[in-house]
C-alpha cells in the first residue's frame, strides 16, 4: 500500500461505528489462544449490540469483555503500515489519543495504560461517554479506547522511529520540551512517573550538533564576512557562532508553530527549513558587510580628496547650485560644468544629474526653500539617494 492508502486504511478502522467482523486471516493470530472462539462470540455480540448506555457498562464492567475488545482493537491496527503512513495523518491520531488519555487522567491516578486490567472509572463513563456520546455511547466508548490504543502502541513509536532518521525533529522536540512551560505541563500529564524530561542546554547542544555539519557549511560559505576569533583554544569563526544564533531564531520561529513543525520535521523538511533562516541572515550579514565597506572605500576617497587641499566638495562651490541662476539655466549638465566624471559609478552619476534636474525643477535639500527632495524621491529612497549624492560630491573635481 501507499502512503494514501494506509491514511485511508486507518480511517476506516478509526470509525467505530462501522464495527465489522475480523477478518479470517487476523483471527488465525489469536485462534490457539481461544479455542473455545469466545472471542468470536463476543465479536458477534459487539457488532449486533445496541449503541446504549447499558452495552457500555457491561462491556465496561466485564474483564474478558474488555479483554476480547482490546485484542479485537489490537488486531484491526496491526493491519496498517505505520511507516507509509502520512506526516498528517499520524500527527493527527498522536493528538487525538493523546487528548483523550490526558482527560481521562484527570478522573484516576493512572500513568500508563491499565485498560483493560481495570475498567474506565465510573465518573469518566458518565461524563465524558454516556453524557458527551449521547446517543451513540458505545461508539464513544469504542473510540477512547481505540484512540488511546493507537496513539500510545503505535503512533508514538512510529513517530520515534522516523526521528532517528531526522535528528533535528528529535533535537527540535527535546528543546521544545525543556523551554516551553505549556508543552512541559502537558507532558507531565502524559508522561510516566519519574520520566526526566530535558535539560534546556543539553536539549540545545543536542539539537545544534544534529544541525553541525550542515551550520558549518554555511559558515564556511560566508566565513570571509568575518574575522577568525579563538574560544577555549578551539578555533572557531565568527560566522560559526553567527550561525548558531540564527540556528536558534529559526527554532524559536518553529516553536510558535509546533504542529507544521513536527510535519516538516516527520517529512524531513524541518532541517532544510532551519537552513534557510541561517542563509537568510548570512545573505543579509554579507550584504551589510559590502555596504560598510563601500562607506569606507568612500571615506578614503574623502580623505585623500581633503589631503590634496581641497576641503570643500567642488559642487558645494558653484554660487548658483541650487539658486535662482541654476533655475533659469535650462541647459546645465554636469559636461558645461565643466566636471570630471570618470571618478563617478553609475548610480552616483544618476543620482548627481537627478539632483540637477531637481535644483532646475526647484527642489532644495533644505525644505524651508522650496520643494523637498523627500517629495521627489520619497522616505524609501531619499536616505540612500543623500548617501549617493554626498560621496559623489567628495569624488568631483574641476577637469
Amino acid at each position: 500500500m501507499n502512503e494514501d492508502e494506509e491514511t485511508q486504511l486507518l480511517m476506516e478502522l478509526f470509525r467505530p461505528e462501522n464495527r465489522r467482523p475480523i477478518a479470517p486471516e487476523l483471527i488465525q493470530k489469536f485462534i490457539k489462544l481461544d479455542p473455545q472462539r469466545y472471542f468470536l462470540k463476543f465479536w458477534e455480540w459487539l457488532i449486533n449490540a445496541k449503541d446504549e448506555e447499558e452495552t457500555v457498562r457491561i462491556l465496561n464492567d466485564i474483564p474478558a469483555y474488555r479483554f476480547y475488545l482490546t485484542t479485537g482493537v489490537k488486531l484491526q491496527l496491526e493491519q496498517v503500515n505505520y511507516s507509509k503512513l502520512s506526516a498528517e495523518a499520524l500527527y493527527y491520531y498522536i493528538g487525538i489519543g493523546a487528548q483523550n488519555f490526558r482527560i481521562l487522567k484527570r478522573y484516576c491516578d493512572w500513568e500508563d495504560i491499565k485498560y483493560p486490567q481495570e475498567p474506565l472509572p465510573a465518573r469518566f463513563i458518565d461524563e465524558q461517554i454516556i453524557k458527551l456520546c449521547s446517543p451513540i455511547p458505545l461508539t464513544g466508548y469504542f473510540f477512547v479506547i481505540f484512540s488511546i490504543y493507537l496513539w500510545w502502541y503505535y503512533a508514538l513509536l512510529e513517530i520515534i522511529e522516523r526521528a532517528k532518521d531526522h535528528p533535528e525533529l528529535a533535537g527540535f522536540l527535546s528543546y521544545h520540551t525543556a523551554t516551553d512551560e505549556e508543552i512541559k505541563d502537558l507532558s507531565q500529564e502524559l508522561a510516566p512517573k519519574g520520566y526526566q524530561f530535558p535539560n534546556q542546554n543539553e536539549a540545545w547542544i543536542k539539537l545544534e550538533q544534529s544541525m553541525k555539519k550542515r551550520l558549518e557549511a554555511k559558515a564556511r560559505k560566508y566565513g570571509d564576512v568575518y574575522p577568525l576569533e579563538s574560544v577555549q583554544d578551539d578555533v572557531l569563526t565568527e560566522s560559526y557562532v553567527t550561525a548558531q544564533g540564527s540556528l536558534l531564531g529559526g527554532v524559536n520561529y518553529w516553536k510558535s508553530k509546533a504542529h507544521e513543525a513536527v510535519v516538516a520535521g516527520l517529512r524531513g523538511q524541518l532541517g532544510n527549513s532551519l537552513l534557510s533562516v541561517v542563509e537568510h541572515d548570512f545573505v543579509d550579514a554579507a550584504g551589510k558587510a559590502y555596504r560598510k565597506h563601500e562607506v569606507t572605500e568612500s571615506k578614503i576617497e574623502a580623505t585623500r580628496v581633503r589631503d590634496e587641499g581641497d576641503n570643500t566638495p567642488f559642487l558645494d562651490t558653484i554660487p548658483s547650485l541650487g539658486s535662482e541662476a541654476l533655475t533659469e539655466e535650462k541647459h546645465v549638465t554636469l559636461e558645461s560644468l565643466g566636471l570630471d566624471i570618470d571618478k563617478l559609478t553609475p548610480t552616483e552619476l544618476l543620482v548627481v544629474k537627478d539632483v540637477l534636474q531637481g535644483f532646475k525643477e526647484g527642489y532644495e535639500f533644505d525644505s524651508k526653500w522650496g520643494k523637498s527632495f523627500k517629495e521627489r524621491w520619497g522616505n524609501k529612497d531619499y536616505q540612500k539617494n543623500i548617501k549617493t549624492w554626498n560621496r559623489a560630491k567628495t569624488k568631483l573635481t574641476k577637469r
